[in-house]
């Protein structure tokens, strides 16, 4: 199945370019193309694509407006948004639209695909997510009595005893006659901020659920969920063919469910166990005990914990050296996007995580620390970051100070300290992909430059336009990384291209201005004699006689 494209875009020619470019990638076609808002509302509607790819400037609306309007009628797609360096609020202001994705323009080929890539894997897995979601429909229509009657919360509360007080149609919810069964409380700690799940509501808790691979545990072993709090719940376990190994199987399932978890959605989830029974009578007890390991869980890198028959305590961990992991994780990625706000962010975090910790654990935050700021050195060293003295010695002297503070100094110094290092290091990244931006732009204008000398409108504003940038940011753009101003950069390559014409084509003097994109011949004469010394015709005369060379040196101006 291929997912269907709409582009707006009101450049009709870099609209098209994209078009046939997307059309030879697998999964996706383009439905529609749009040169303006309007039209591309009208496209949205008709077609319904998955993916829209809008510009931000569009004559007869905007693409804010033209998300706002997919958004007030319920029109839901995958959405980037393209855009010029000088639109980044209009992005901002997109985001809250639900958009996530962007380009800013130049883009290359490869650019675009791998951020259409990116959205067709979100749209499978949406895709799965819908499947699963069927999955659970069918399983909750069948027993929907135990949904509806909260059966599972009377029998784990002790409200219901005995199986005759429960009437024959809520007994085919539940397997009764199961062989073992064992209760396990569950927490979820939603690092992405997800506020969609609450689990204190049913609905809520069921479409969390289809998330779970329903052959994790096997044909043979059943399981329910109890809401328990907002990022909570119970799995009510049933195993219908055996007992023997059935603990092995559930913490095998278990631990696969919560490393599945983590690499596709980015959830960490942990799990207290209580005992293994042989019966549902016993299901409170098991309850009971897999509440207090719950209740006394201290976090690990392990993600299941068990009660302890013989002692009756929680197989308590030492540390909290997962949740330490990945916020030092999302530090070390934002500094290499060069997001110093959400960098510092995450430290805060880390901090206060260091801060709960024992105090014999305070060598370990020591060691995590350096290690940090170590990685984050290797890095800047690797990709060349670093390009200058002062910048290698300004890093160096934090570098060391940091080491020195995280032995002898106190929190508050710690903190400082590394917010300023973290500043530091987000502006060098920043810096060096803003002029990795620039090389691409300068190589663009000098190609539009190079494509359009025969065109007399070509100008500083033309060409802006063409980019999507302010004129000012373009020439000033222009002059850094060419080395020479705009006007000048045109004339003499104008001047260049009309010396190869009149040298080795037998094009009158008249029709050579025009391809140099000079209207007026004697606007072309004057400045060709200006940079030349000479008249066209008379360095035509003189070629064709054969007393000049054929190439002929720009006359520069003199340097002031």
């Amino acid at each position: 199945m291929s997912y269907k494209i709409l582009i707006a875009d009101d450049e009709i020619n870099i609209a098209r370019h994209m078009e046939d470019y997307l059309n030879t990638l697998p999964d996706v076609e383009v439905a529609a193309v749009a040169t303006d808002g309007k039209s591309a509302y009208e496209e949205a509607k008709r077609h319904r694509p998955e993916i829209i790819i809008t510009d931000i400037c569009m004559p007869e609306m905007t693409g804010l407006e033209f998300l706002q309007r997919l958004r007030e009628d319920g029109l839901k797609a995958k959405i980037l948004v393209i855009s010029g360096y000088d639109e980044f609020d209009y992005v901002r202001q997109a985001m809250s639209y639900g958009v996530k994705e962007y380009l800013l323009k130049p883009f290359s080929p490869e650019e675009l695909s791998e951020q259409v890539e990116k959205l067709v894997g979100e749209l499978d897995q949406e895709k799965q997510l819908e499947q699963n979601l069927e999955f659970l429909k069918q399983r909750s229509d069948r027993s929907d009595k135990l949904i509806s009657g909260y059966l599972l919360e009377d029998i784990l509360g002790r409200k219901c005893r005995d199986i005759s007080q429960i009437d024959q149609l809520q007994r085919q919810s539940f397997p009764f006659e199961a062989k073992a069964f064992c209760v396990c409380m569950a927490r979820v700690n939603f690092y992405r901020q997800d506020s969609k799940w609450n689990f204190s509501f049913r609905d809520s808790l069921e479409e969390f659920t289809v998330l779970f691979d329903k052959k994790i545990f096997g044909s043979a072993i059943m399981f329910f969920t109890v809401p328990a709090g907002n990022d909570c719940f119970a799995l009510v376990f049933a195993n219908t063919v055996r007992n023997r190994g059935f603990r092995e199987e559930l913490v095998t399932g278990l631990n696969h469910l919560a490393n599945s978890m983590k690499k596709y959605y980015g959830f960490l989830i942990y799990f207290a166990m209580g005992n293994i029974c042989e019966n549902w009578e016993k299901l409170p007890d098991s309850y009971e005990e897999a509440l207090y390991v719950f209740k006394t869980l201290v976090l690990s890198d392990t993600s299941v914990y068990s009660y302890n028959d013989e002692q009756g305590r929680t197989e308590k961990p030492t540390d909290m050296s997962e949740e330490i992991r990945l916020i030092r994780d999302g530090i070390l990625m934002n500094v290499k996007m060069g997001n110093e706000a959400e960098a510092k962010e995450q430290l805060e975090l880390l901090l206060k995580k260091y801060v709960m910790l024992p105090s014999q654990k305070s060598d370990f935050m020591m060691i995590s620390l350096a290690e940090m700021v170590y990685e984050i050195n290797c890095f800047l060293e690797k990709k060349k970051y670093i390009n200058s003295i002062g910048d290698q010695k300004n890093l160096n002297s934090f570098y060391n100070d940091i080491n020195s503070r995280i032995q002898f100094g106190n929190y508050m110094e710690i903190r400082a300290l590394l917010e300023q290092y973290i500043s530091e290091c987000s502006r060098l990244v920043a810096m060096y992909l803003s002029k990795n931006r620039t090389d691409k732009l300068s190589e663009q204008l000098k190609y539009i430059i190079q494509t359009n000398l025969d065109n007399e409108e070509l100008n500083i504003d033309m060409v802006a336009d063409m980019v999507n940038l302010r004129p000012n940011y373009v020439r000033q753009v222009f002059r850094e990384k060419v080395g020479e101003g705009f006007v000048d950069y045109v004339v003499r390559h104008r001047m260049e291209k009309a010396v190869k014409l009149l040298s080795g084509t037998d094009l009158k003097v008249q029709e050579i201005a025009a391809s140099c994109g000079y209207g007026n011949q004697q606007y072309f004469a004057s400045s060709f004699k200006k940079a030349y010394g000479c008249t066209p015709t008379a360095y035509k005369k003189r070629c064709a006689e054969g007393k000049e060379e054929r190439q002929w040196q720009f006359l520069k101006k003199p340097e002031k």
